[in-house]
């Protein structure tokens, strides 16, 4: 299935308009009005997405970060964990089923990689929310510099994820992943602390388009945002 990445369209627009004229029915004067309120998201929404360089890096000291990484549970050569988590919006008009995820809800699926202090070092978030865990990561400029031997070490993450050469997923079994366990089990609870830092995150689609670009510098289930 051929899946679109969010923009602007004139359908979107045209909705837009007409939620507009409703709301401003029924508005008390002197409220900011509704355009006003898109223009101050919109505003505030891409200033972030263009500091997100400054702050959302890879680690650049492999040694560090696997050392930290093998202090928690003595796994070696950890960069990262990796974890998808879904962002509710509203409904999409143009191709609105494939924003529909397994549990019935319009989203957005966000791959989100931390370090061993849970700070994010990797975000792709550009994709409908049917779209699983794997195939994310499979398509995201992150995989391709790890395949490409740029980056020299692992990533953890669940079993929503295929195990392979620089990805490493639980064993089925549970008396033989203790270590495994122990590392993966931080970016649930990163991805819970975002949660709890950002328990606002549910914007339209429109606000959602403006940085969804899988970006060389930021670069299964999932749970929600």
């Amino acid at each position: 299935m051929y899946f679109k990445t969010m923009k602007v369209n004139a359908n979107l627009e045209t909705m837009l308009e007409a939620q507009n004229r409703r709301i401003k029915r029924w508005m008390p004067s002197g409220i900011p009005s509704i355009d006003s309120w898109q223009r101050a998201v919109k505003r505030t929404t891409t200033s972030i997405c263009q500091l997100l360089p400054t702050f959302v890096k890879f680690p650049a000291d492999f040694a560090s970060t696997q050392r930290e990484f093998y202090n928690i549970a003595g796994f070696p050569k950890v960069l990262g964990c990796v974890d998808g988590t879904h962002v509710k919006i509203q409904a999409q008009i143009e191709n609105e089923p494939d924003y529909v995820n397994r549990k019935g809800i319009h989203s957005i699926n966000v791959q989100m990689v931390y370090d061993s202090r849970f700070m994010i070092t990797n975000v792709v978030a550009k994709w409908p929310g049917i779209v699983q865990d794997s195939r994310i990561f499979r398509e995201s400029g992150l995989c391709r510099r790890f395949e490409e031997g740029l980056y020299h070490g692992l990533l953890l993450g669940d079993s929503g994820y295929a195990c392979g050469q620089f990805l490493f997923t639980p064993y089925l079994r549970p008396n033989a992943q203790e270590r495994v366990k122990a590392v993966s089990t931080l970016d649930k609870r990163d991805v819970g602390q975002c949660k709890k830092k950002m328990g606002f995150c549910s914007f339209s689609s429109e606000e959602a388009g403006i940085c969804q670009e899988d970006r060389g510098w930021g670069t299964g289930g999932g749970s929600y945002l």
